[in-house]
């Protein structure tokens, strides 16, 4: 089983927080690609192997993302995605 680990951030801000939020990513290390829309803030974790989502919301946030992740991935086996 191949098992890939991507993340995108999808930002729920008015248009003209555009800015402002590329800032606050920039600010707090952000590594992933992030997308812009207008709609009422949410968080998914989706798996991308079955296409369920084991988490949401503030687990996805904070302190609480490193042991969401950890308790998500426990078992896995690491592996390198396809070229």
């Amino acid at each position: 089983m191949r098992c890939v680990q991507e993340v995108l951030g999808v930002s729920l801000d008015r248009e003209y927080a555009e800015g402002q939020t590329k800032a606050v990513a920039a600010r707090h290390g952000t590594t992933w690609d992030q997308i812009y829309d207008k709609a009422i803030p949410a968080t998914y974790l989706v798996d991308g192997n079955t296409g369920k989502i084991p988490a949401t919301g503030a687990d996805l946030r904070g302190v609480k993302l490193v042991g969401t992740l950890e308790k998500v991935f426990a078992g896995r086996t690491r592996r390198r995605a396809d070229p």
